[in-house]
């Protein structure tokens, strides 16, 4: 009677760790999904002043230049050995930018469109 119900105990303690460690496997899937969902937008169609183009992230900035056209304000901040350069493009409104771009070391980062 003794061996039989350390049998049904042990039979009861692995069921429980199985479903434990399912459980806990279930939640590292679900964390790298969430990560999944929260990468930023590799590319953007965006309207400059030579029409409809698609931009890159980390694309670098003589190529946005020859794509979009000349910036109408540029913007430079370096901090430590970072260089941020941001791009103005003025399209429908002569004194604010309807278009900036943002760079990094010579790199795309982002685009914000009015």
């Amino acid at each position: 009677m003794k061996s039989i119900l350390i049998f049904i105990f042990g039979f009861v303690a692995g069921v429980v760790a199985t479903f434990f460690f399912i459980f806990l496997i279930s939640l590292g899937a679900n964390s790298n999904t969430q990560v999944e969902n929260e990468k930023t937008i590799q590319k953007v169609e965006v309207k400059g002043k030579k029409g409809r183009v698609t931009l890159y992230v980390g694309i670098p900035k003589d190529s946005v230049e020859l794509l979009v056209g000349k910036p109408d304000e540029v913007r430079l901040n370096t901090i430590g050995n970072t260089t941020y350069e941001n791009w103005g493009y003025k399209l429908k409104n002569e004194y604010i930018s309807d278009l900036d771009v943002s760079f990094e070391n010579g790199r795309m980062t982002s685009v914000d469109q009015n």
